[in-house]
This record gives C-alpha cells, structure tokens and sequence, in this order.
C-alpha cells in the first residue's frame, strides 16, 4: 500500500462526521482508505460478539442485507463472528459498508480477514482514527467503539456475551442520543447473556429485520406498498411458501396480492373471521414472511 491510498479527513473539511468531533472523546481527523462518501450516507451499526452462534451470524447477514437494500450502511469493526458476518451481508447483498478499526487503516486485524478487507477497501470504507503504521493495542478497540456508535444512527446488537465490547458500542450509542436495538437470545446461552441485558436495560428488541430497518428510520416505510407489488410481480411466494400450511399459504398469497392488505379487506377477500385470520398472520410474522406498518400489512421482503 503506498501513502496515496490512504485519505485524510479533518473535522474542519466537508464530509467529516460532526456527531465525531461532538464526542465527549472527540475526534479530530479519520485515516481513510475507500469511499469516504459514505460517511455522508445513513447507517446502522450491526455489532456483536466474535463467538457467536448461526443464528447471530445469520441474523447479522439478514439485517446488513436489508440494509443495502434500503440503501443504507452497514458499519462494524471487522473482528471475526457478528462484526465479519455484518460485512458480508452488505457486500453480498450489492450494498455498502464501513469497518472502524483498532489499527491503522493500512493494517488487517484480525490477519484472517484479508480477503473481507481486501473487499471492504475495494467497495466500502476501512477507516481509523489512528494514522498508517499503527500497530493494534488492547485499548484501541473500546475507544473505537465510540466511532461505530457515531458513524451510526442506530445500532443493531446481534449477539453479545457478558463482557462484549458490542454492549460498549451500545452504550457509546445511548451516550449521544442513537436508538439501540438488541436481538433477544435463549437465556441459557453464553452468547446472549449481554443482549438480554441490554434490552432488559431498555434496549429496544429485535422482534423482524424489517421492523428494525422502519423504527430505525432506514426503511423506506411509506413506499412499502409500491416494494409490495414489484415483489408480488416476481412471485416471491413461489420460493418462500413450500412449509406452509394451506390456509397460511392463502393469507401469504393474498396479502402479497393485495401489496398492502388490512385485516378488513383480507377477511373479505378470503371469507376469514377476524379472530381467524389474526391467528394466522400472528403466525406468519413470527415465522418473518409479513410485518406490519402503519395499519397495513406487507410482505417481508429479506
């Protein structure tokens, strides 16, 4: 890597994050190496634990996912388990990410992740607030946090266990006014122990990704009937509908007909009592093919 690859934003020029200078620990300059444009863009924060379970890792992918789909970023740390899943998703879904390391920007920590950050320097955004040359210390990554959390305007945490740098993420958040969302977890696992506490301590829970995007303020909500038909139009429910039962399948199919169905026109549509049909879209969002918004309710689309 030569010294011209890298790019050096100072708080005094256009483009630099302001909420970083606000920081009770400002920053004061970012060493760059990709798109600086998208510290201009909206973004969520997904964070979490290295060990991490496959429900955290695919439930970070999902969420990243859905993010570049909404057009907005993934930012993360780029450690192994959440953090690499959260890059991956963005990547693999055509989106955009941006990884804030305890290094400089010109030093791959971990070393295994050379290829994802061979990609996020091509495609994305690999930025430090120390300059080229600087090796990785312990005390670098919770102040590396605080980053993350301003970069973002939520942050998503996956899964954390009980001395997680994610749970310093989140509080970093907290701290400066950032909605913060945690995906609930099995109370018997050590993967979760720190997510639990988080929404016990009034993080708000992640119940759909779809959910997430809308109360994070990143989904385009009002055009979701629009998104509605363009889905309706390629038949997702042909891939999606196999391990459903019939009545399920038919509630599926009208409301992806309908592109933003009530439960008044469904149960005229289908000849369903209202308690009956409840039941079955309870169920149809829980399994995450529907959600609600604004009174309507749509076709989850991740």
């Amino acid at each position: 890597m030569t010294k011209e690859e890298i790019i050096v934003l100072k708080e005094d020029e256009a483009g630099f994050p302001a909420r970083l200078a606000e920081l009770p620990q400002p920053v004061h300059r970012l060493y760059c190496r990709g798109d600086i444009s998208l510290l201009t863009l909206p973004a969520m924060a997904v964070v979490g634990s290295r060990k991490c379970s496959e429900y955290g890792r695919r439930t970070a992918r999902e969420i990243a996912g859905a993010l570049a789909r909404a057009g907005a970023v993934t930012v993360s740390g780029m450690a192994y388990g959440i953090d690499s899943m959260a890059h991956w998703g963005a990547l693999q879904a055509g989106g955009k990410t941006i990884a804030v390391l305890g290094s400089g920007p010109d030093i791959c920590y971990p070393p295994g992740n050379g290829e994802l950050y061979a990609e996020i320097c091509a495609r994305g955004l690999v930025l430090s607030e120390y300059p080229p040359g600087t090796p990785v210390r312990p005390w670098h990554f919770p102040q590396r946090n605080r980053i993350i959390a301003a970069l973002a305007q939520a942050v998503a945490v996956v899964e954390a266990g009980e001395n997680s740098g994610a749970c310093i993420t989140a509080l970093r958040a907290a701290e400066i006014g950032s909605e913060v969302f945690a995906l609930p977890g099995n109370i018997t696992s050590t993967f979760s122990i720190g997510s639990n506490r988080l929404i016990r301590d009034g993080a708000r829970i992640i119940v759909s990704v779809s959910e997430l995007l809308c109360e994070a303020g990143l989904a385009v909500c009002k055009d979701a009937a629009g998104a509605a038909d363009k889905a309706a139009d390629r038949n997702p429910a042909a891939a999606t509908t196999a391990e459903l039962g019939a009545e399920e399948k038919r509630v599926y199919l009208e409301v992806a007909r309908q592109s933003g169905a009530s439960v008044d026109s469904l149960c005229a549509a289908l000849n369903f009592s209202p308690a009956r049909l409840s039941g079955i879209l309870a169920v149809l969002e829980i399994k995450g093919m529907i959600y609600h918004d604004q009174g309507k309710i749509f076709i989850a689309k991740f």
